[in-house]
């Protein structure tokens, strides 16, 4: 849908014209995008949409996950990508903010923001290290914040405040 952004990441990427990159999109799509992806056949690949599973081997193969949405609540995506060690790019609208740190573990950039998404898609393009680095450091922030044992106890907590 359109509130996703993947417009500004289809013509981002066409810009940057990245050797041997390619862009994979996955999802539904509604019919209200299918004239701005016609404008970018042969530019990306659509996979549709994926189960867990189908989506985890998604992961191992990518470098980077990007959210280039223009309003959403809370990007899960963002979180399993990271688990899986990606680093990832997101607007500020999609609850990103609370966790991805630029450089360590991704990068945020404004929403609509065509030149942000290029910027940081073309520094984990040339910075390979870099950017492996960041996946580790963002597998690791999951791994921490928000493990089982973690959520557990801060239900618990959070049930004791509201439940006397």
């Amino acid at each position: 849908e359109l509130l996703k952004g993947v417009h500004y990441l289809l013509k981002a990427f066409k810009e940057l014209n990245l050797q041997d990159a390619e862009l994979i999109l996955v999802g539904n799509l509604l019919p209200e995008v299918q004239h701005i992806l016609n404008d970018y056949q042969g530019s990306y690949k659509h996979l549709g949409p994926k189960t867990k599973d189908e989506l985890k081997e998604i992961y191992q193969q990518a470098d980077v996950l990007v959210l280039p949405s223009i309003q959403e609540a809370f990007g899960l995506v963002l979180l399993e990508a990271m688990a899986s060690g990606l680093p990832v790019i997101a607007t500020d609208q999609t609850g990103g903010v609370d966790f991805i740190k630029d450089y360590y573990n991704g990068f945020l950039v404004p929403i609509r923001s065509i030149k942000g998404l290029k910027e940081k898609i073309a520094f984990l393009y040339k910075n390979r290290q870099e950017s492996h680095e960041m996946g580790l450091n963002a597998r690791a922030f999951v791994e921490k914040h928000y493990n089982k044992e973690l959520y557990g106890f801060r239900l618990k907590e959070n049930l004791k405040a509201i439940i006397p």
